[in-house]
């Protein structure tokens, strides 16, 4: 065999074999390039997740202080309404609220964690407001204005920075109820 003539295969090109080595070394990625592109596919993927699921929670967060604070407004307007539906003076007793009304007695009370209401013709309370943690009902005699105050503090269900705390207040429409 000849030692000058060309390895088998096919021919080299123009610049021989130390060009086309040289030409495939630019082109390719080695391996080690392909796991460090890997290791930082996986990294930056595990922070994506992170920050999804962090976004979720915080989300779901902010759905529940939508709903506690919409059903705490329904609750205060009702109990607005009963006040201003007064048709004699209202009176605290064993720790309820009796408002008199001309289709009857309406009677609040707060007891363990939730408001309860008993409004004309139910035999028994009903659960008004649940989830809170204080309730306090009195009546506020202003200077020229005789009002009742109702505030609730809800129960929370994680360490916050506020406090979910509601302040309503009502004025009796007929005079002697005030």
């Amino acid at each position: 065999m000849d030692s000058r003539a060309p390895p088998p295969g096919r021919p080299c090109g123009a610049g021989g074999r130390r060009a086309m080595n040289a030409a495939n070394r630019e082109r390719g990625f080695t391996l080690m390039e392909v796991m460090t592109y890997i290791a930082v596919l996986g990294v930056m993927t595990t922070v994506a997740w992170f920050a999804y699921y962090a976004c979720v929670a915080h989300s779901l967060d902010l759905l529940r202080n939508v709903d506690d604070i919409t059903r705490s407004v329904k609750a205060g307007e009702r109990w607005r309404e009963d006040v201003r539906r007064a048709s004699a003076p209202l009176r605290m007793a064993e720790g309820a609220l009796h408002i008199p009304q001309a289709e009857g007695e309406v009677v609040y009370a707060f007891s363990g964690s939730a408001v309860t209401r008993r409004g004309p013709g139910d035999p028994a309370p009903k659960p008004f407001l649940a989830e809170v943690k204080v309730s306090h009902m009195e009546r506020d005699a202003g200077k020229s204005v005789a009002s009742w105050r109702w505030e609730i503090e809800l129960l929370s269900r994680r360490r916050a920075r506020l406090r979910p705390l509601f302040t309503f207040r009502a004025v009796p429409t007929v005079a002697g109820a005030r």
